[in-house]
């Protein structure tokens, strides 16, 4: 196993895998940080669910992921990365922005699909509050979903930096939830046999200078 999980950085290629809303707006800022101070250096990048992230680590396919959420899995090591705030937003027209959980989850649902971080923390702070959410959309595509939103579909909650060009221009209105926070932790995951190089090291830390920029 040892020999498998060798630091890949030696040939020029690092190979990234990161969940889609970290990829949106992480990745292509770590990506041209790091190609930009290494002359050679290419970074090849997966974006996927963070189930599959932690396969293609457990399968040494990718050299680091990014995920939002915790970390089971025992052969996975994890560090911090940041810590950012889901959104409970609703058509512009709405005019009660203030609300408990239970009023908002009167209103059509609109959920991530299942599988999807934002759909796992959404579920169990409903659930913690004890009520059992029936979305009537599931998307792979958050921008799907805002849409809907402005629309007067329904509902939805959404990691806060894919909402905020929608809040800005009005496209959306924030709620606020008066009995309940929606956020999540962001981490930074590598295979535990994973030869962790300085270079692997300056990329860790490059990424948690941009989240905290950010």
């Amino acid at each position: 196993m040892e020999k498998q999980l060798v630091d890949n950085s030696v040939t020029g290629i690092v190979r990234l895998g990161t969940t889609i809303a970290l990829g949106t707006k992480l990745m292509p800022l770590l990506a041209k940080s790091i190609e930009s101070q290494n002359a050679g250096c290419k970074i090849k990048v997966n974006i996927a669910n963070a189930k599959t992230i932690e396969s293609m680590l457990l399968s040494n396919s990718i050299d680091l992921g990014f995920i939002e959420g915790p970390v089971f899995n025992a052969d996975l090591k994890s560090k911090f990365l940041a810590e950012d705030f889901i959104v409970p937003i609703a058509p512009p027209n709405t005019t009660n922005t203030n609300m408990t959980l239970q009023d908002f989850a009167k209103y059509p649902l609109l959920f991530r699909q299942n599988g999807s971080i934002t759909r796992s923390i959404t579920e169990s702070v409903f659930l913690k509050n004890d009520i059992t959410p029936n979305p009537l959309w599931e998307s792979e595509s958050s921008q799907a979903i805002i849409n809907a939103v402005h629309e007067g579909i329904g509902v939805s909650v959404l990691p806060q930096f894919l909402v905020s060009t929608a809040l800005n221009v009005g496209a959306v209105k924030e709620i606020k939830i008066t009995n309940a926070v929606f956020k999540r932790k962001s981490h930074i995951v590598w295979h535990k046999d994973k030869y962790i190089s300085p270079f692997l090291s300056s990329i860790m830390e490059s990424a948690t200078d941009i989240t905290l920029c950010s």
